[in-house]
């Protein structure tokens, strides 16, 4: 299958499900990050290979050179593997106003491994990788060709916030993915420029001259065309492969935490089912199974529970785990110990949330859980969530029995 590229002397195709091959019509000038021939060379031809998810070959450069052989392409051969399907992948064309210059980007991507730059994977040999190709109709020098990679990275980036991608670190003491990832584990760029017109000696996201010093030129948007079509090449292949788009549910959200189906209902045994001192406050409690599909109707369909957990998320992430919240007055409005201030915040969310979804009845279920969680310090979840998820996620468990409740009396 040919992909649709705008940039000239290029031939772009998919090959079955083996690979994807780019040729070009001469030596580009090419910087890459790639496996095969990384580095600064004049290529003849580019290479992202498939490779299944389990793999772990001892050669992979000799598995390269292999596929380039099998399907005869002219060298030298800019080589990268990934894990993602072929036929996922994603061609973005971006063309300046005036029709001087052009750019296409080609992206395979997947994210089953994020990652955070500066922090250790916790799993760093697992599939999961965004390959960039991007082709540049101008005359690069090498300077600019690396400040391309640096654009490219920066709008992959982008991209994966923007998506709300959470990585998977070592470190943490709860386990939890919460940073937001800035790629995966072992993602490629590869930079390739025709060498036509004049040299374009300087660009960043925003700016690019040609010419010389003291005689350039200003108005081409290199920079910006690159950013543009690679965030929108990595958010298409990444919908593509994954199935993950901005407006994903909240379920899928949760999970991408660590926060399972399975969390919700060990909240609900510990703090919910087994808490309750009467026989006939239990005996009004809802079954697991009418509990379970309850919760995932809420959590699925309604617009206000999901913004109300999502400050939640954000709360827990700035307050708690990262320490952005700036304390540095003394407590004088309430009394209580720091700690005890500290988690207000998100105990009184977590009540916002319980009266949202069941009403009185919610909001009672949820006092009564905190109550008897902050007695204890019996926390179900303790080693694995930060308080501020707990009384998030007690808040949603209290508001959907509340909510059950509601239309139980309104069904008699």
């Amino acid at each position: 299958m040919e992909l649709d590229v705008i940039v000239p002397g290029v031939k772009a195709e998919v090959v079955g499900s083996d690979c994807i091959t780019v040729l070009f019509n001469r030596p580009w000038k090419t910087l890459s990050s790639a496996i095969f021939n990384g580095g600064i060379i004049d290529a003849r031809a580019v290479l992202n290979m498939h490779i299944p998810k389990s793999y772990n070959h001892e050669d992979p450069e000799g598995h390269i050179r292999r596929m380039i052989e099998k399907i005869g392409l002219p060298e030298p051969v800019v080589g990268m593997m990934t894990a993602a399907e072929m036929e996922n992948v994603a061609v973005i064309n971006k063309e300046d106003e005036q029709g001087e210059f052009r750019v296409t980007t080609i992206i395979t991507a997947g994210v089953s491994n994020p990652a955070t730059a500066g922090e250790r994977p916790r799993f760093p040999f697992l599939e999961g990788t965004i390959n960039v190709i991007l082709l540049l109709d101008g005359n690069f020098s090498s300077a600019t060709m690396a400040s391309s990679v640096m654009i490219a990275t920066e709008a992959k980036t982008l991209a994966l916030r923007e998506l709300d991608v959470r990585s998977f670190s070592m470190g943490s003491t709860y386990d939890l993915s919460t940073n937001l990832a800035s790629g995966t584990t072992t993602d490629t760029v590869v930079v390739s420029c025709t060498g036509k017109g004049k040299l374009i000696w300087y660009h960043s996201t925003g700016l690019s001259f040609r010419g010389r010093f003291g005689a350039f030129e200003e108005g081409i948007e290199v920079g910006r065309l690159i950013a543009l079509a690679v965030k929108e090449g990595v958010l298409k292949a990444l919908e593509k492969q994954d199935k993950i788009r901005i407006g994903r549910s909240l379920l899928k959200r949760l999970e991408e935490r660590g926060v399972s189906i399975g969390h919700f209902m060990r909240i609900a045994v510990d703090h919910y089912f087994s808490s309750f001192s009467s026989r006939e406050s239990r005996d009004n409690l809802p079954g697991e199974e009418v509990f379970r599909k309850e919760l995932e109707e809420v959590l699925s369909r309604d617009r206000g529970v999901c913004s109300l957990v999502m400050a939640g998320l954000g709360l827990e992430k700035d307050e708690e785990r990262r320490g952005f919240m700036p304390y540095e007055g003394e407590i004088v409005l309430r009394k209580g110990s720091n700690e005890e201030i500290h988690r207000l915040p998100s105990r009184v969310l977590g009540g916002v949330i319980a009266d949202y979804i069941g009403g009185v009845k919610g909001s009672t279920l949820y006092g009564q859980s905190v109550k008897f969680f902050e007695n204890t310090g019996e926390n179900p979840l303790k080693g694995e969530m930060t308080p501020t998820m707990y009384y998030v996620l007690s808040g949603i468990v209290g508001g959907v029995m509340g909510h059950i409740d509601q239309k139980r009396k309104q069904g008699e």
